[in-house]
């Protein structure tokens, strides 16, 4: 996992964002490591065994699960269902999962089909999905750039 730390870091801390689509950060990490085997299970298994805390949460505005850091506005760590440094937000599907391989297998069943057509990246106003566009492209290359 060499950029999604960094852009997560760069969207959430610096432009106060709540993070990203599954299918985004898949398309990134493929993207800068040229891994086009990079998916939703290595994706999971690389935050869980993170020294940094991740949120999947649900944003409301895209209609779909993102990842991201702590926001205020989240209940305390310790009210939500986790999986080492991975933690469940108010997504009753996922919190109901019993165990860290059901987390991967809910995931998987709902981003599988767009990451293996690359639909990565889900335009806000169209609300479709396409591979990662040149806007995506330069958030990639700015959050590579930031020091850890």
């Amino acid at each position: 996992m060499q950029v999604i730390p960094k852009l997560i870091d760069y969207s959430c801390e610096q432009q106060g964002r709540y993070g990203f689509s599954i299918p985004f950060l898949i398309g990134a990490e493929r993207y800068v490591t040229k891994n086009n085997d990079y998916s939703i299970n290595d994706l999971l298994n690389d935050l869980k065994n993170s020294e940094i805390k991740y949120f999947i949460s649900n944003c409301k505005e895209l209609d779909e699960i993102i990842i991201g850091h702590h926001k205020t506005e989240y209940p305390h760590f310790a009210d939500l269902k986790n999986y080492n440094s991975v933690y469940i937000n108010d997504i009753d599907f996922l919190e109901n999962t019993v165990n860290f391989q059901e987390l991967i297998n809910c995931i998987t069943e709902l981003y599988s089909c767009k990451i293996e057509n690359e639909l990565f990246s889900k335009n806000y106003y169209t609300r479709k999905w396409s591979n990662l566009t040149d806007s995506d492209i330069t958030e990639i290359e700015n959050a590579k750039k930031i020091k850890r």
